[in-house]
């Protein structure tokens, strides 16, 4: 009797393994941070917070890359 019970409390059909889906995760083309997909609009290949700051600066893609790409460097 003993076993049965710790059987069924140990038995992993009482555990949905399928319902933890995991977050899909893209690679900014400017950074090169590897992050949430939902940090990307959909119809482009770097961050939200990229094009936040390419608007703000009034700086190109290159430019933020070149940028970036500098300050990974050092």
């Amino acid at each position: 009797m003993a076993k049965e019970i710790l059987a069924n409390i140990i038995s992993l059909k009482h555990f949905n393994l399928n319902t933890m889906a995991r977050t899909r995760k893209r690679v900014c083309d400017v950074t090169g941070v590897n992050t949430s997909e939902n940090n990307f609009y959909s119809n482009q290949s770097h961050t939200k917070a990229v094009d936040n700051l390419r608007r703000a600066t009034g700086a190109t893609k290159n430019q933020m890359r070149r940028m970036f790409n500098t300050i990974n460097t050092y």
